[in-house]
This record gives structure tokens, C-alpha cells and sequence, in this order.
């Protein structure tokens, strides 16, 4: 492969290297391992010059001036973390569907130290979240992460970027992240609601009993074998609500 290191190329390199920082920055796929700063830094600078280099890719013949420059590097920023919200969204339909389940067993009342979003999170949330990464990797999308990404650039030369996107886009997506965060929740949830109904049916006919204390352990040893019953059957549910990511990106691109 040759590369010309004109200031086109240079150009294009750091173009490149802005949008997918954003588009990646922004997202929980890294968040998930511990790699230097330096090191990823220069895992984005190399996979830009691989998109760059092979695909021909520039940006302005020339940049104009260093104020030109500036604002094409905005626009890629902003186009990239526009890109980010659709594998953000995606990633979160599963925090939700962690935090609900936290919230109905009572874990909600303790919390671990989340490495997606680096702060305290309810213990199930933080393991769905750990759940969605490795999903992630093991289904091989983030080569189609990357394919995708390779497209943005032939559909919206650098430089070009609009970084506005449709209110109506975002809705959506949001609308996907919470359908598909229920579906992840909604066997166990149904699961505890009928346990629920169970005690208060119980407790209105034998008011001695101390429901808030036997209530605790007993929904918690159901929703852990619930979960642990149903998380054989969540692949078609977890593979729909990480591929919410293209269909975003499509919509952007068009």
C-alpha cells in the first residue's frame, strides 16, 4: 500500500481519526477493558490510516486555512458522536433491562463499580452491561461495526459531515432502546409480578406474617433462577438489540 503524506492525506487521517474517536469514545465497546490511553490513541490513528490509504479517501483537496480546518474537525466530532448514539442506544437497552431486574429483586439497594459508564451500578445492570460487550465481540459486529463505519465514509466524504441530526431519528432509536430493553426484562419481570401478587395474596390472609422480611430472599432466589432459566433463550432478543445499531446508521446516512 502507498501512502502519500501530502497534506490531503494528513488531512483526511485526521478527519477520519476524529469521527471514529467519536463514534467510538462515546460507546461502552472499549469501556469494557482496560487499555491505556496511548494505546488507544494509537489503535485509532492506525485503523484510520487502514480506511484512508486503501479506499482513497481525502478529505478537501486542500484545507483552506487553519479556520477551515477547525470546522471540518467540529462537524466530524459531531457527525461521530451522532454515529456513537445509535451504539450507545443499543448498549443501553440492556442497562435497562439490568436495572428493572435490579429494581424487582431489590439489588437496587446495593451497587458495583460499573467499567462501562465508570461509576456505582446495580449489580445486575453492571453485569448486563459487562453481557452486551461480550456479546458484542463474540458475534463478530464489530467488524460490521467497522464495515459500516467504512461506509459512512464513502456516503459522507470527510469534510462534508453535517453534524445535525433529526429529533425524530433520535425518538426512534430511544423507542427501540426501551422495546427492546423490555423484551431482555420482561420473563423475569412477569415472573416477579406473580410472586408478588403471590405474597400480597398471602399477607392479606395471614396479616402475622412479616412479608417484608421473607419477601426479600424469597424474590431474589426466583428472579436469579428465572434469569438463570431464560438466558439460554435470549439470543434472538440480544442479537435484534445489538443490530439496532445499522438500521440507525442507515437512517443517518440517508
Amino acid at each position: 500500500m502507498r501512502i502519500d503524506f501530502d497534506l490531503a492525506w494528513v488531512a483526511a487521517v485526521l478527519l477520519c481519526s476524529l469521527r471514529l474517536a467519536a463514534a467510538i469514545a462515546l460507546t461502552p465497546i472499549l469501556s469494557g477493558f482496560s487499555i491505556p490511553g496511548r494505546l488507544r490513541v494509537l489503535l485509532l490513528l492506525a485503523l484510520s490510516v487502514c480506511m484512508v490509504g486503501p479506499a482513497n479517501i481525502t478529505a478537501m483537496p486542500k484545507p483552506g486555512d487553519v479556520l477551515d480546518l477547525a470546522l471540518a474537525a467540529l462537524c466530524e466530532l459531531g457527525f461521530g458522536a451522532a454515529l456513537a448514539f445509535g451504539v450507545f442506544a443499543a448498549f443501553s437497552s440492556f442497562s435497562l433491562a439490568g436495572r428493572m431486574l435490579d429494581l424487582q429483586i431489590g439489588f437496587s439497594v446495593g451497587g458495583l463499580f460499573d467499567p462501562v459508564t465508570r461509576r456505582q451500578s446495580p449489580i445486575l445492570a453492571a453485569l448486563f452491561d459487562l453481557f452486551a460487550v461480550v456479546s458484542f465481540f463474540i458475534a463478530n459486529l464489530h467488524h460490521t461495526l467497522l464495515r459500516g463505519f467504512v461506509t459512512t465514509l464513502e456516503n459522507v466524504p470527510l469534510g462534508t459531515a453535517n453534524p445535525f441530526v433529526s429529533p425524530l431519528l433520535l425518538s426512534q432509536q430511544m423507542t427501540v432502546m426501551f422495546v427492546n430493553g423490555l423484551k431482555l426484562a420482561a420473563p423475569v419481570v412477569i415472573c416477579l409480578l406473580l410472586v408478588d401478587i403471590g405474597l400480597a395474596t398471602l399477607s392479606r390472609n395471614i396479616p402475622q406474617f412479616n412479608i417484608f422480611v421473607i419477601s426479600l430472599p424469597i424474590k431474589t432466589l426466583v428472579g436469579i433462577a428465572m434469569l438463570a432459566v431464560v438466558i439460554r433463550y435470549m439470543a434472538p432478543t440480544v442479537s435484534r438489540a445489538l443490530n439496532a445499531i445499522f438500521p440507525y446508521w442507515s437512517a443517518l446516512l440517508a
